[in-house]
């Protein structure tokens, strides 16, 4: 099953690869925002959330679904591990963990994303934001000049 599910297939090899690739570690929670907000105006996290809701009770539609975030899972995972590259975490920490931690935050945002009536998803996205910057410093070789 190939669906045009955010970041599945065609769209992670047109619209989501070259971002992750050209982006720096800090810029890439502002990418996954812009991303999210063009895929819910496009209807497709709703479709995405319908179907994982189905896919709760087949399993052929979890696998399908499982199989179509594929291109992405693998996009995050060398995002992750070119971020890690030359760092002393890129030995201690698991690039497929933190993947599937990535993938697992993503579906709760996509599921969380129009539930509640706080848009708590915005300021999930401007934490995340806080977060990476901080991270940026943690992966930064000491001593090394920094952007600002």
């Amino acid at each position: 099953m190939r669906w045009g599910l955010i970041g599945c297939g065609d769209i992670s090899e047109k619209r989501v690869a070259p971002s992750l690739q050209a982006a720096p570690g800090s810029e890439l929670v502002a990418v996954a925002r812009r991303l999210h907000d063009e895929e819910f105006a496009g209807g497709s996290v709703a479709a995405l959330t319908q179907m994982l809701a189905g896919a709760v009770g087949s399993e052929e539609l979890a696998r399908g679904i499982w199989d179509a975030l594929e291109p992405w899972t693998t996009l995050v995972r060398e995002t992750i591990g070119r971020l890690l590259a030359g760092t002393p975490y890129g030995e201690a920490l698991s690039p497929d963990d933190l993947t599937a931690a990535v993938t697992a935050l993503f579906l709760g945002i996509e599921l969380l994303t129009g539930l509640d009536p706080n848009g708590r998803e915005r300021t999930l996205f401007t934490t995340m934001e806080a977060a990476a910057a901080g991270i940026d410093a943690l992966l930064r070789p000491q001593g090394a000049a920094t952007d600002g």
